[in-house]
């Protein structure tokens, strides 16, 4: 290969990467030859890498639009290119649709409702939309347990809100955060002690310090002890 072929070449590869066609640029000053052949390889390697990227661009949209790769309508020279473009679509397409499946996937979780992966196409789908459903069951699970803890620092009788009622596993939730609150427990046995006592009505005036952020359920426990 000649001088010119071969900076042609160099220099074809080089541009097309900057995205630069323009050949001119660098045969200032060359003998006739050295431009015919230069100029030649130049453009020969400008048509020949927008093919490439053609084929690369052609295979990374099917990547992005299915699972499985078909290169059977791409010439021998160029079924590279498609399949690394395929790769890099499908790579996005995966991405995207394991995303969707998390959100998916954390969106029933959180609503109890019964699995249904949306997408079964890839085991990487069906994983992210139970590892998400797991998580957003665990947030509701969490936030009721919270709301019956909660709930028996405000009310000495367990009554379950209506919310939580219609639903066996929230109605569980919520009981067991209501029985979890030690502290709460131990409001309501102080208080019901006080109750019921000759000085009850001492007691319910002065609530002990440890006591008086919980005022309330304090003094509803003084009144079932009075009642008792």
């Amino acid at each position: 290969m000649e001088k010119g072929q071969l900076e042609g070449q160099k220099n074809g590869e080089t541009d097309f990467k900057a995205g630069k066609n323009d050949a001119e640029v660098h045969v200032a000053g060359k003998s006739d030859a050295y431009k015919q052949a230069f100029k030649a390889t130049y453009a020969a390697v400008w048509s020949l890498e927008e093919q490439k990227k053609t084929h690369f661009e052609k295979g990374k949209e099917q990547g992005l639009a299915q699972e499985t790769m078909d290169d059977s309508q791409v010439a021998p020279e160029f079924k590279v290119n498609f399949a690394d473009g395929f790769k890099v679509g499908n790579k996005e397409r995966t991405e995207k649709i394991e995303k969707e499946q998390a959100e998916l996937g954390e969106k029933t979780g959180k609503e109890l409702a019964e699995k249904n992966p949306g997408n079964r196409e890839k085991e990487v789908y069906v994983k992210a939309y139970e590892t998400a459903y797991e998580k957003g069951y665990k947030s509701t699970k969490k936030a009721v347990e919270k709301a019956g803890y909660k709930y028996a620092f405000e009310n000495y009788d367990l009554k379950v809100p209506a919310k939580y009622e219609r639903n066996e596993l929230l109605k569980k939730w919520f009981t067991e955060g209501f029985k979890s609150n030690k502290k709460a427990a131990e409001i309501r046995e102080e208080g019901y002690k006080k109750g019921d006592s000759w000085f009850s009505f001492f007691y319910k005036s002065f609530v002990p310090s440890e006591y008086k952020e919980h005022k309330e359920l304090y003094e509803q426990a003084i009144e079932k002890g009075k009642t008792a």
